[in-house]
């Protein structure tokens, strides 16, 4: 791989001192790498600006969503499987009135598990991410609550009175 040297557009110096501007930065990259835009902003920490280049990489793949894979350990969980029940009980009768073809029902049908598990999926991560949280605050409190116990006596006392 060879290296070619990215000329910018910035004409002024990124180093400033005693009036005389120069630009001590090079910036290297391959044939297949583009500059976008650059920038340079002065610096709290030191007499260098800072340098910003945007680039974009011709070369680079493209990356699809992919193929989604049924997670099966769901189907482990009864609050799904009685909803699959209940769904696929539908989606049967949408077979006899709408569909005519079965291969055609069951490609229908395929994307409504996918959608159906994709979303259960999320909503319990959410709310064990939710639990996880109250756990966490809930212990937070304790501990507060443990190294002061004053507080609590105090408040008790505050109600009382």
């Amino acid at each position: 791989m060879q290296a070619y040297p990215i000329h910018t557009a910035l004409c002024m110096g990124t180093l400033d001192s005693n009036q005389s501007l120069s630009r001590l930065d090079r910036f290297y990259a391959t044939s297949t790498i583009q500059l976008k835009s650059e920038r340079a902003q002065p610096n709290a920490f030191c007499d260098h600006d800072i340098v910003t280049l945007e680039i974009t990489n011709f070369d680079a793949p493209t990356h699809d969503k992919g193929y989604w894979k049924n997670n099966v350990s769901i189907y482990k969980d009864e609050n799904f499987t009685d909803l699959l029940k209940r769904k696929w009980n539908l989606w049967r009768t949408l077979h006899q009135t709408l569909f005519s073809d079965k291969i055609m029902w069951w490609q229908h049908v395929k994307a409504k598990i996918q959608i159906l598990s994709k979303n259960y999926c999320r909503l319990v991560s959410r709310e064990q991410l939710e639990e996880t949280q109250i756990h966490e605050k809930l212990h937070f409190l304790l501990s507060q609550l443990s190294d002061s116990p004053h507080l609590y006596s105090k408040s008790q006392q505050e109600k009382k009175g």
